[in-house]
């Protein structure tokens, strides 16, 4: 009997374990991105402090995406091989360990050497990159919609870090703030991940998905797991640099609207107010688009889904283009914001849908690198249009034909059939 009501007991708080893997992953991928969304708010009093010039005070986001993109493929290969939970773990201390010290730093050098070495580093251990590679594990059928579902986190940091850290500086000072930052992120994410975290259902006794038992497993629930991919095959196959190129341009025209969208707006006659207002309408549209994105490359050729996407983040750039009032801007910001929205989720399934599950994270690793010309280089060529023409339009019009550069490579994926 006791047996019996242990198994009972079991099987009841099984059920939905995937909710809480996705749970989890939300949490995480807020805690990553922490300090990316703060750091604006820091800048200033930073800069005072240290005597920084804007530019040196800036210079540490350059490191920290340069640093954790350099590091993906390491810690994707680490991802492959060890159990993720020691993978969270140990990167959640490393970045909390940096943040701390953080409050500590007395000069440009050590400023920058904290940023790459511990949170830069850090970062792919704890966020998109290890959250991407659980949820591959823990989910087939619902796999997109998992992927939505965990990227809202990073919404959240982009809406809450700022508010927060404005608080928490102004009550306490920049350098107190990074030390609550550090100190909680420790003591909330790691024993969460401790307890939560587990690399496979299998691990639990389920498959993927919401919580079947393993014992009801039928071939419909298996997947191909793919091959051990080296770094040689990974870089030398055609199918890695597709996915950069669909994956990479639209990630580059994000960064390039979300470095220049606001001065853009402002340039053609919108308050600050106005502006800032505009901008924050394409994150509340991306919020809500995540799991829409993937609740529907779940359902449909991923293929599919992403000429869908693609056609939808063109059509919001040609309406900036081409609107006139307040109002219609509104409404190019909701069509962008909902069509980038797909980002997140599409990566991760694209890679695991051209390569498999075995060697996801070091493939995944592979393509952050891989996309820095394209998230970059368009801030750059689109600040360099209009320091020569006084315009972004060419800029615009440009990401347009990259959007039908994307969606005729998107035709020649070779993906799995699931």
């Amino acid at each position: 009997m006791q047996g019996k009501i242990s198994t009972a007991t079991q099987n009841k708080l099984s059920i939905n374990y995937g909710a809480v893997i996705i749970g989890i992953t939300i949490l995480l991928n807020f805690a990553s991105m922490s300090f990316f969304y703060s750091y604006g708010v820091f800048l200033k009093p930073l800069a005072e402090e240290l005597g920084s010039s804007r530019t040196q005070a800036s210079l540490p986001l350059m490191i920290f995406l340069f640093s954790m993109s350099f590091s993906a493929p390491f810690i994707g290969g680490l991802l492959d091989k060890y159990p993720i939970r020691r993978i969270i773990m140990t990167a959640t201390s490393v970045m909390s360990v940096g943040l701390i010290l953080l409050s500590q730093i007395q000069s440009h050098l050590q400023l920058y050497l904290i940023v790459s070495l511990f949170i830069g580093i850090s970062i792919q251990g704890v966020g998109a990159l290890a959250t991407n590679k659980l949820l591959t594990n823990w989910f087939y059928r619902y796999r997109g919609l998992a992927l939505g579902a965990s990227a809202i986190g990073l919404s959240f940091a982009a809406m809450l870090m700022p508010i927060l850290s404005a608080g928490l500086i102004a009550s306490f000072g920049w350098r107190t703030s990074y030390g609550i930052f550090g100190l909680a992120i420790f003591l909330i994410v790691v024993p969460l991940v401790a307890y939560l975290v587990f690399t496979r259902p299998e691990d639990k006794g389920l498959i993927k998905d919401f919580n079947q038992q393993s014992v009801n497993m039928t071939a419909a629930d298996t997947e191909p797991l793919g091959i051990n991919y080296s770094s040689r095959d990974i870089l030398l196959s055609a199918n890695f640099w597709k996915i950069i190129i669909v994956m990479g341009i639209p990630s580059g025209v994000l960064t390039a609207m979300v470095t220049h969208v606001v001065p853009y707006l402002s340039d053609i006659g919108f308050s600050d107010l106005q502006a800032a207002t505009l901008f924050s309408t394409i994150g509340i549209s991306a919020l809500f688009g995540k799991v829409f994105w993937g609740w529907l490359i779940d359902r449909f050729d991923a293929r599919i889904a992403i000429l869908f996407a693609l056609a939808i983040q063109a059509g919001g750039i040609w309406q900036f283009l081409i609107s006139a009032s307040y109002w219609q801007f509104t409404f190019a910001s909701v069509v962008y914001g909902l069509g980038m929205a797909s980002i997140p989720s599409f990566q991760g399934v694209l890679v695991a849908k051209a390569f498999g599950n075995t060697s996801f994270g070091k493939v995944f690793g592979y393509t952050l690198p891989g996309m820095l010309p394209f998230t970059l280089g368009l801030i750059y060529f689109s600040a360099a249009v209009y320091d020569h023409l006084s315009s972004y339009d060419i800029a615009f019009y440009t990401f347009i034909g990259l959007f039908l550069f994307a969606a005729l490579v998107t035709a020649r994926l070779k993906l799995y059939k699931t």
